[in-house]
């Protein structure tokens, strides 16, 4: 974007309320002055931000990687509807959704008996892994396809909706009939192929953010969805890879509030992923809740010491209930 001024008498006051919104700009003229802005890494959207300073002089915008996702008004909502449950309203600032369930469904949980417990302290989306990318090729990969049907028949029994992972293009079809929600895990946040199918599915799709990625990769995944059509998409932070070796992952709460002030889009945190620490997850729930996400993602299994995957961050059910008890709301 470049800010020609009207006049060099306002050079101070542009100065001065560039840098008070916090935008990155240089003096790349002198006669007139003319200010070079990078809106790449501005708060504001481009048209939000031209608004602000066109009173200084002549404003013009260049062409933007992501012009759909720049137009996605703040306050803008996911319906998740369903015959089994009531619609649920994912959105920024507004009382967050809790997702929880396994990591991965396998034969030591009940995921009917987890769909009812999860209902009872007020979840409104089950979670299960029905086909799992692993670090290994030697690790469990999940129970497949068919999971996807149990997913729904569970959560739909208790009036809930369903979210699990396509891992690739061959298990969308599957996943559009029988999952509410679509995960797109973080190491497919680049699989481009996957994300434009699924974008021409119409189906809500919850996108998570790759470790490695930086907030505008994450930002331009989602324009993928987008430009076939779908604008029910529900971003996920699930922390990224940070100095320490402690945790997981670095849970990265500040870029996410930037994705949630600077798109529009609701945003999720997974504080399951990125601490890999069930002592620690009630602290990171409670401050993504205070943050105003959209909702919270959490790893619940029935007998944790045999989870098949992410053992160590899966709550147990009294756990669960117990952190649902102080802070949902």
């Amino acid at each position: 974007m470049v800010l020609t001024l009207s006049n060099r008498e306002q050079f101070r006051e542009a100065k001065s309320r560039l840098i008070a919104l916090g935008i990155d700009h240089q003096v790349v003229g002198t006669d007139p002055i003319v200010f070079q802005i990078n809106t790449e890494f501005s708060v504001y959207r481009p048209d939000d931000l031209a608004e602000k300073i066109s009173d200084l002089g002549q404003v013009l915008a260049h062409a933007e990687k992501s012009p759909l996702l720049d137009k996605i008004q703040p306050g803008h909502e996911v319906v998740v509807e369903g015959n089994a449950f009531s619609p649920i309203r994912i959105k920024n600032f507004a009382k967050s959704i809790w997702v929880a369930g396994p990591c991965s469904l396998d034969e030591h949980n009940d995921i009917f008996e987890t769909a009812a417990f999860l209902k009872k302290i007020g979840v409104q989306i089950l979670r299960g892994g029905a086909i799992k990318p692993r670090t290994s090729p030697h690790e469990f990969q999940g129970v497949g396809r068919e999971g996807y049907q149990v997913l729904q028949k569970a959560a739909h029994a208790n009036g809930l909706a369903c979210i699990s992972e396509a891992l690739s293009e061959d298990d969308v079809s599957d996943a559009v009939k029988y999952l509410d929600i679509i995960q797109v895990g973080a190491r497919n946040m680049q699989n481009f192929s996957l994300l434009k199918k699924l974008g021409r599915s119409r189906k809500p799709i919850l996108l998570k953010r790759a470790p490695g990625a930086t907030l505008r990769e994450w930002a331009l995944a989602a324009e993928y969805l987008l430009s076939e059509g779908n604008d029910k998409v529900i971003l996920c932070e699930r922390g990224v890879r940070g100095l320490e070796r402690e945790l997981r992952y670095t849970l990265d709460l500040a870029g996410a509030s930037f994705m949630q002030h600077r798109y529009g889009l609701p945003v999720m945190i997974d504080p399951s992923h990125a601490t890999g620490l069930k002592q620690i997850l009630e602290s990171c729930t409670a401050g993504a809740i205070a943050m105003g996400f959209a909702g919270v993602m959490l790893e619940t299994h029935p007998d944790p010491i045999h989870a098949k995957s992410d053992a160590l961050q899966a709550l147990s059910p009294q756990s669960l209930a117990k952190m649902a008890e102080r802070l949902m709301r």
